[in-house]
């Protein structure tokens, strides 16, 4: 348990840092003991219309839960995957590091989970903007999207209607 509690306190320090260093907390690593990805304050939550606006009237939709093994290589230069890390770099700022977790049912609580698969990168035409489209999968609800930013790493998050 205090192992636990030192990962948390070494999670919001880094995270701290992140945002003295660099003005805003874009790309960082995420570990599940931080709380639900849509849950951090480094990430914008958006619904769909607000997502149109974003990418020029393209609805983004997580898609059946695959292997993403083949979508990295297309984007191998700032996409990677090593086991549970799917990992987003960037030109000139840290990378950002999704973890998987798996929590198994007990006879006491119920299991959770957060999967991160990388979809596809998308380019809104008006602006040139290209986003990183990536699925993300929990165990007790439908699953959704995160869209970062390719330049910026600016994540959002989008809220299904």
């Amino acid at each position: 348990m205090r192992n636990c509690k030192l990962t948390k306190v070494a999670g919001m320090i880094a995270l701290f840092c992140g945002v003295l260093i660099f003005g805003h907390a874009f790309a960082q690593t995420y570990h599940y003991q931080m709380g639900y990805i849509f849950a951090q304050p480094f990430v914008t939550r958006i619904n769909v219309t607000q997502q149109q606006t974003l990418i020029n009237n393209h609805r983004v939709v997580a898609q059946d839960f695959v292997d993403d093994a083949a979508k990295i290589m297309v984007q191998k230069k700032s996409v990677s995957r090593n086991g549970a890390l799917l990992t987003i770099k960037f030109i000139d700022r840290p990378a950002l590091v999704l973890s998987d977790f798996i929590s198994p049912e007990t006879k006491d609580i119920e299991g959770d989970s957060q999967l991160f698969r990388y979809n596809q990168l998308i380019t809104e035409t008006k602006t040139a903007n290209t986003y990183h489209q990536i699925d993300v999968y929990f165990s007790h609800d439908q699953p959704a999207v995160l869209l970062v930013n390719a330049k910026t790493g600016k994540i959002y998050f989008v809220d299904a209607e």
